[in-house]
């Protein structure tokens, strides 16, 4: 867990801070290559994306949910729309 202090700190205990730091990256860097660890956390969003974005071009869900969320039947428009004029 990282704590950030918002109150200034004497010069040793910055020190020490960093050198924290930066040995917890370099144990969790140990024999990790960037370019995998960028790819393992890149996956599971990535993923998420190409089914969401699937689901909305091939049904009409995004517009159901925006007509739900955003539309204002008793008014019949659009919540905001006359905003931009």
């Amino acid at each position: 867990m990282l704590h950030i202090d918002l109150v200034p700190l004497d010069r040793s205990s910055d020190i020490d801070s960093m050198q924290l730091l930066i040995e917890t990256r370099r144990s969790f860097m140990n024999g990790v290559q960037p370019s995998r660890l960028w790819w393992s956390q890149l996956r599971i969003p990535l993923a998420i994306f190409v089914v969401t974005a699937t689901v909305f071009a091939l049904t009409p869900l995004d517009e159901h949910i925006a007509r739900a969320v955003f539309f204002d039947s008793a008014s019949a428009q659009w919540i905001g729309g006359h905003s931009c004029r």
